[in-house]
């Protein structure tokens, strides 16, 4: 019985020790995306500057509310700091829910291939049905993608001015 908890407690020690490890890469690296220092970061979520480089090596894992904070700071959503932690329970696979006919996602989103499926014109149900992820999921790495100046183009037109404008200057920044 010892021997089983013993066990146990590993398999949780490893787990919490890859989760924490994923996080404060996927951390860093929308951080340095989005161009902020950890001190930069720190004053836009509202936390300590040492607590941003306590996650980045590692060293802490974040409460939710951290992680809420930090996500809205770099202005991503809280899933893509979570891209790549998963967890499925010993035994018996899993069976799905009703209506949920797809698996979970077991691998990160390459977006340069995205990138280049959206500039071949391919729908975008169909690039996420190849990238394993929703259409949601694509529409919004998309945007993420030409606010960092990647030149992929619009497929519907602009329903407002201001709309226009705004792809018009997204543009002119690429420039």
């Amino acid at each position: 019985m010892a021997a089983r908890k013993d066990e146990a407690d590993a398999r949780r020690k490893s787990f919490r020790s890859a989760t924490t490890k994923r996080f404060a890469e996927n951390m860093r690296f929308q951080r340095e995306c989005e161009n902020l220092s950890q001190e930069d970061l720190a004053v836009l979520a509202s936390i300590h500057r040492t607590e941003v480089s306590l996650l980045e090596r590692a060293e802490r894992t974040p409460r939710i509310d951290t992680l809420i904070k930090i996500a809205g700071a770099i202005g991503v959503q809280p899933g893509e700091l979570l891209e790549g932690i998963e967890w499925e329970p010993e035994g018996e696979p899993p069976l799905p829910l009703p209506g949920h006919d797809r698996a979970p996602r077991s691998r990160r989103i390459d977006y340069d291939e995205l990138a280049r499926l959206w500039r071949e014109g391919m729908p975008v149900a169909d690039i996420a049905k190849r990238l394993d992820t929703t259409a949601g999921t694509v529409g919004q790495i998309v945007n993420r993608l030409r606010n960092r100046g990647a030149d992929l183009p619009y497929r519907r037109p602009a329903l407002s001015e201001d709309q226009a404008a705004a792809r018009r200057a997204r543009n002119d920044d690429r420039r």
